[in-house]
């Protein structure tokens, strides 16, 4: 059985919950006995604009293929020119590749860099997909239907989506951080810290800056949910992480078939011990950004609810870039290792 991945690349070039899925999925599978490969959207050309399929290294004996000038790529940054995130391209691109391949059923990880023209081959050729909802690109340009401190509910017809995208990355940092270049250096010393300093800042809570809102650019955010609305209704099948996933995809469209799966790593070991802390400190472990979205302000106010109380046998790690100062916060690192 061949199974054809899509996702943003193999480590260290990308990182996160999301890749690292991803990469277990595939590492299991090739050990299942099938034959495995990743699609990645690679480099944008500054002249060349040619779209076109390469076949790379194998990474741990799973084949890799670039898609070379794929749609930009916005992470989680946000998106200014809607239009070039829509972009046609000639259908005997994938058409070619999926006839050289021939897999049986093809999972998709994001639509990041995806061409709707891919779903549109495979639907012509009969091939299987699965699409797993890791987050909500698609719906949201930002990735985490989350703004301005809370959940976006109601984004007012796409209004608020033109104000929340203000501070998108613009093309042409997206070109370079796609470039073999870029890949190479990511994970040197000055460019760690230029990613800390720009993700700091990324993450403060900012204001609107003035910014104009019309029904014009408010539609060309419709437009942009609605081509990715488009892509997921030709998916054969949705597997949702989560139930609050499935709610949130079904306000805006109805799966073909669909299962709600827990998402976990296979490396992962339970390590939990069931102890009494009548005698001892029990140390709390944060590790992610220490952001509304990730639930952070929710546990600072459950534990400071617990110091108020007078129990006070505990203390938090923090492992991420943070204002917040309480007596209980007994370690703070930017980042781990």
């Amino acid at each position: 059985m061949r199974i054809l991945h899509y996702a943003l690349g193999f480590p260290p070039w990308r990182t996160g919950g999301l890749t690292k899925y991803c990469v277990d999925l595939m590492l299991t599978q090739k050990e299942q006995g099938y034959e495995v490969a990743l699609l990645w959207p690679g480099r944008i050309g500054l002249i060349d604009k040619r779209v076109r399929i390469r076949k790379r290294e194998n990474w741990k004996e799973i084949g890799s293929y670039e898609l070379v000038n794929p749609l930009p790529i916005a992470l989680d940054e946000g998106i200014l020119n809607c239009s070039a995130y829509t972009a046609a391209v000639d259908l005997k691109v994938y058409a070619r590749f999926l006839e050289d391949f021939r897999p049986d059923t093809i999972h998709i990880h994001t639509w990041m860099g995806l061409h709707r023209e891919f779903l549109e081959v495979t639907e012509e050729m009969g091939i299987r997909t699965v699409f797993t909802s890791h987050d909500y690109y698609g719906l949201c340009p930002k990735v985490t239907l989350f703004h301005g401190g809370m959940t976006c509910d109601e984004d007012h017809n796409c209004a608020d989506c033109v104000r929340c995208n203000q501070t998108a990355l613009s093309l042409k940092k997206i070109t370079l951080m796609q470039s073999p270049l870029y890949r190479r250096l990511k994970n040197t010393h000055l460019l760690i810290k230029i990613r800390q300093k720009h993700r700091k800042e990324f993450f403060e809570e900012s204001s609107d800056r003035g910014c104009r809102v019309t029904d014009g650019n408010a539609a060309e955010y419709r437009k942009l949910r609605e081509y990715y609305i488009s892509m997921l209704e030709k998916i054969s099948f949705i597997h949702f992480n989560s139930t609050v996933a499935e709610q949130i995809y079904r306000r805006y469209m109805t799966p073909k078939d669909s299962a709600v799966i827990s998402i976990t790593h296979r490396d992962i070991k339970d390590h939990r011990k069931k102890k009494k802390f009548d005698h001892e400190t029990l140390r709390l472990t944060y590790l992610g950004p220490a952001k509304p979205f990730k639930g952070f302000p929710y546990l600072i106010k459950t534990l400071d609810e617990l110091w108020a109380d007078d129990v006070k046998n505990f203390e938090l790690h923090i492992y991420s870039s943070t204002s917040v100062t309480r007596p209980y916060i007994t370690v703070r690192q930017e980042g781990y290792l």
